[in-house]
C-alpha cells in the first residue's frame, strides 16, 4: 500500500514537472520566433486591432473554402478573437471584455507569433496538448495564413478559421 502510494505521488510529480518544463521550453521557442518578425512584411495587417472569428470552414485545398460555415463565433456576449500587436505578438482568446485589451499598448503575454517565411505568411501558435484536462504541456503549432480584404485566414488541416477586422 505504501509502495503504491509513493509510486502514485512520483508519477504525479513527474507529470507536473514535465508539464511545467514543457511550458518554459515553448515560451523560449516563441520568443525566438518573435525575432523573425518584420512589420514591413505585413502591409495588409491592421496592427493593435481586434480580429473577430467570423467562422470555421472546411476546405478543398489551402484557403479554398467550402460553404456553408461549419461553425460560427459563439454569441453576441462572448466572441473568439485575435489581437495582433505591432511587434508580432498575437493574443488568441474568448471573452466578453475584448475592447479592454486595446487600451494596453503592449501586452506581455501572448500565445502566437506572426512571421513571414520566404514568400508565405505563417503563425506559430502555442496550444495545450490536453485542453480538456488543462494539463499535459504545450506545443507550438505552425499554421499557414492568408491576408486579404480585411480578413485573416488561418489554415488548420482541412479547416480554415476566418477572422475579420473589427472596426
Amino acid at each position: 500500500m505504501v509502495k503504491t502510494f509513493k509510486i502514485y505521488h512520483l508519477a504525479i510529480f513527474l507529470f507536473l514537472y514535465m508539464s511545467c518544463s514543457s511550458q518554459l521550453s515553448v515560451e523560449k521557442k516563441m520568443e525566438s520566433k518573435l525575432k523573425m518578425f518584420n512589420r514591413n512584411d505585413f502591409k495588409q495587417v491592421h496592427f493593435n486591432n481586434i480580429y473577430q472569428l467570423e467562422g470555421l470552414y472546411e476546405t478543398k485545398r489551402d484557403f479554398e473554402l467550402i460553404y456553408p460555415k461549419l461553425e460560427e463565433h459563439r454569441d453576441s456576449n462572448y466572441i473568439d478573437y485575435m489581437y495582433i500587436q505591432n511587434n508580432g505578438k498575437i493574443n488568441f482568446g474568448t471573452g466578453s471584455m475584448v475592447p479592454d485589451i486595446t487600451k494596453h499598448k503592449e501586452i506581455q503575454t501572448f500565445n502566437g507569433v506572426l512571421v513571414k517565411e520566404g514568400d508565405k505568411y505563417v503563425i506559430f501558435r502555442k496550444v495545450v496538448l490536453h485542453p480538456v484536462l488543462g494539463v499535459g504541456g504545450y506545443e507550438i503549432k505552425k499554421q499557414k495564413i492568408l491576408i486579404e480584404n480585411r480578413r485573416l485566414y488561418i489554415q488548420d488541416g482541412n479547416n480554415c478559421l476566418v477572422y475579420k477586422l473589427v472596426d
